[in-house]
């Protein structure tokens, strides 16, 4: 499974991945952790728990909404946890094993555990939603109006479907309606022009704009 993969479906803003080792395996697995604290102040039993039911989660979306594009359509969600995670489904405790929850445990001592660093993708993916936010109140849009709007849209008396999902419902309203006709720009567009002008509003700190400054 590609970091990328993992960044694009499973984090969520404010996390980061963290790349772990096992010992006596060549292999290294994979956790999200939030993205605010250093790795030895994290609860890493409950990054691996939430991981598991972040994992679990996204495969039964893939295969509800028979989403075949999706990189977990394919796999079963044993193989997948076994390659993120590097654990299975085993009830018996083991002395030196490492258990998550629903009876997955990984079989041996977590030798190592650092953070990924951020691929240039989600980084300009989770600076995107900032520059969104930024949009709006640039355009004097509030959270009152933006909700309104979302309400109008998604309301079946206007031709929405009842059945659609929340998140097919918003993509189609960007598409489709924004803020009556005018939105901000689509992420390949907020690439090619936003982002190459530094904006510092969109950055939370030094770390940050030093990473806009290494992408440009």
């Amino acid at each position: 499974m590609k970091k990328l993969d993992l960044e694009s479906y499973l984090l969520h803003e404010g996390e980061a991945l963290a790349e772990f080792t096992v010992e006596g395996q060549f292999m290294s697995g994979l956790c999200i952790i939030p993205d605010d604290k250093p790795v030895e102040r994290l609860d890493i039993a409950g990054c691996l728990e939430e991981t598991l039911h972040r994992i679990i989660e996204e495969k039964r979306y893939a295969d509800n909404e028979a989403q075949i594009n999706h990189p977990f359509y394919s796999e079963s969600e044993a193989d997948l946890i076994g390659s993120i995670l590097m654990a299975d489904q085993d009830p018996e405790e083991e002395l030196d094993s490492v258990e998550i929850d629903l009876n997955y445990r990984i079989h041996g001592c977590l030798t190592s555990f650092e953070r990924v660093p951020h691929t240039a993708l989600h980084f300009e993916k989770k600076l995107y939603e900032r520059y969104k936010l930024i949009w709006m109140l640039d355009h004097r849009v509030t959270l009152f109006d933006a909700f309104a709007e979302w309400r109008d849209y998604c309301d079946p008396a206007n031709g929405l479907d009842a059945g659609t999902s929340n998140e097919d419902a918003f993509d189609s309203w960007e598409n489709d309606s924004g803020f009556s006709g005018s939105l901000y720009p689509c992420f390949d567009e907020f690439v090619a022009v936003e982002y190459s002008q530094k904006d510092d509003r969109l950055f939370f700190n030094k770390e940050e704009e030093r990473l806009w400054e290494l992408d440009q």
